[in-house]
């Protein structure tokens, strides 16, 4: 099961650089990133981590569960500050990939 989850992580992935790799006619302002590029932004929350991932002409957040408030108040003012640096992406990520949750001994009971 882990494996098959790590599969479609990275398939998922792979499809998204695809998809926000820029164009030679894609527009920039002068903060974003130079050229084909991308920039991971690991960011604490407390139980793991979650990924800012920054290409020139987009960004997506990976895995944004936080341990309590005080870490989602973190993540906010990281994304204020990422999005006060890239005025050109309007504050809006391209996608938002959520890590699976974890099914518990007895197949997910409980999670619904």
């Amino acid at each position: 099961m882990k494996k098959l989850t790590t599969l479609m992580v990275t398939f998922s992935l792979l499809v998204m650089l695809t998809w926000l790799w820029p164009s030679n006619a894609a527009t920039r302002s002068s903060e974003s990133l130079p050229g084909p590029v991308m920039k991971a932004h690991i960011i604490d929350m407390g139980q793991a981590n979650a990924t800012l991932l920054e290409f020139p002409c987009g960004a997506v957040l990976i895995d944004a569960g936080a341990q309590d408030e005080v870490k989602v108040d973190e993540l906010v003012r990281f994304l204020n500050e990422f999005f006060a640096r890239r005025l050109d992406l309007n504050r809006t990520l391209k996608s938002i990939i959520p890590s699976p949750l974890p099914l518990s001994p007895r197949r997910g009971e409980g999670l619904g």
